[in-house]
């Protein structure tokens, strides 16, 4: 009987340890303050996608090392997201990032190709 109930407990407190923490809402990611390259246009300045830029999109997501830097800096439980638009100014990728479920979501990044991550953010398009 003892056995029995041992058993019991050891089993329930296996089950009640693998069930799923709760995981905390994604968020935005905060900017970096990092000095921003001159040809990075200011967090405050509307730089809309042009047509050259929508059709570069394709590019910009294809290339592994613009996709995993976009994916780590938004990091785990962020939404699907997708490149529209993209605009190469020098040693940075502009990159105008959606999130196809989400109504008015999307994100501007800035990827650096020197340090092979995304640095800053920029005011891409007006949400919200």
């Amino acid at each position: 009987m003892a056995r029995g109930l041992f058993t019991l407990i050891a089993a329930l407190a296996l089950l009640v340890g693998a069930c799923d923490k709760p995981k905390p809402a994604w968020q935005y990611p905060t900017p970096s303050p990092a000095t921003r390259p001159a040809a990075v246009p200011s967090p405050d300045v509307l730089t809309l996608a042009t047509e050259a830029d929508v059709a570069a999109a394709a590019k910009a997501a294809s290339d592994p090392a613009i996709s995993k830097a976009v994916a780590d800096y938004l990091g785990p439980g962020a939404p699907r997201w997708q490149i529209f638009a993209a605009r190469d100014v020098g040693e940075c990728v502009l990159l105008w990032v959606g999130f196809p479920k989400v109504a008015d979501g999307g994100i501007d990044l800035v990827y650096s190709k020197l340090d092979r991550r995304v640095k800053w953010q920029f005011r891409g398009a007006e949400r919200g």
